[in-house]
């Protein structure tokens, strides 16, 4: 199986993106874009995209990255991330941009921008870790 159809179909396997909103932008090796549009659930009291919103976003870009760097008989799990929220949100669409940074055959580390489709502007970076595990 080629990499873009294996990212999309774990992409297409997650209920929560679906829940969110997500779309699949971009799937390279060691490479992924998702993006999120602005909707009134994904909003915090003040109305900007909730930090959840965005690093869920972040998180799932990271992994679809790390995955597309895997042997096809692995899946991914989320082991570690860290988030810095620069810029609060009020853009209508944002991306976040996935590379890996260091794949291994068990840990793979990567690293997510989360941008402002319209302005252009840093919303959060994100560092992961991720971990090979068996499919079930």
């Amino acid at each position: 199986m080629n990499v873009e159809t294996r990212i999309q179909d774990e992409f297409e396997s997650n209920g929560f993106l679906k829940t969110i909103g997500a779309k699949l932008v971009k799937v390279e090796p060691g490479k992924v874009i998702l993006s999120l549009e602005m909707t009134d659930n994904l909003t915090q009291q003040l109305g900007y995209m909730h930090a959840g919103a965005i690093a869920t976003l972040a998180d799932a870009a990271s992994g679809l990255a790390a995955l597309s760097m895997m042997p096809e008989d692995k899946t991914v799990l989320s082991v570690e991330f860290k988030q810095n929220n620069i810029n609060a949100c009020k853009e209508a669409s944002i991306y976040a941009i996935a590379s890996v940074i260091k794949s291994g055959r068990t840990l793979t580390v990567t690293n997510a921008d989360v941008i402002g489709a319209d302005s252009e502007k840093m919303i959060a970076k994100m560092q992961a870790t991720m971990i090979a595990i068996d499919k079930k």
